[in-house]
């Protein structure tokens, strides 16, 4: 009965600290440590409740990480954009606006600083940030 209250004790300190964290891997060992602790009220022996709480979490912590690598987009976003055209919609003071995707972007030439777009041209991006895109001809 004392391993019990270990693991639910252990457990529930553990979910409080992932609320301050907020990682979901805490979250994940402490609903692995009171899930364990449901199993110490049947079985006395600690080796097989410890070994039941370490394949809870790994099966737990398994589980996030193939939910995070499914969902994350890190990346993936601005790699789509490279090598799509834009079309210059202004140029004023060495500033470049173009249209893309149906959206106004301020734009900067990459390295070629003697060329100077007009109007119209059809220009390719290079690199992609959240405001701003560096384009080439």
């Amino acid at each position: 009965m004392s391993s019990f209250y270990f693991f639910l004790i252990f457990g529930l300190i553990l979910i409080s600290i992932e609320i301050v964290t907020t990682t979901f891997y805490l979250l994940v060992i402490g609903a692995a440590f009171i899930l364990a602790s449901l199993f110490a009220l049947k079985f006395d022996n600690w080796t097989i409740v410890v070994l039941l709480a370490v394949l809870f979490t790994f099966i737990g912590t398994l589980l996030v990480k193939l939910y995070k690598r499914k969902h994350n987009n890190n990346g993936k976003m601005s790699v789509e954009h490279i090598g799509q055209l834009v079309e210059v919609v202004e140029v004023q003071n060495g500033m470049i606006r173009v249209l893309y995707s149906g959206s106004y972007w301020n734009a900067r030439l990459k390295g070629d600083t003697t060329y100077l777009p007009q109007i119209g041209d059809k220009l390719k991006i290079t690199k992609f940030s959240s405001s701003e895109l560096e384009v080439n001809k």
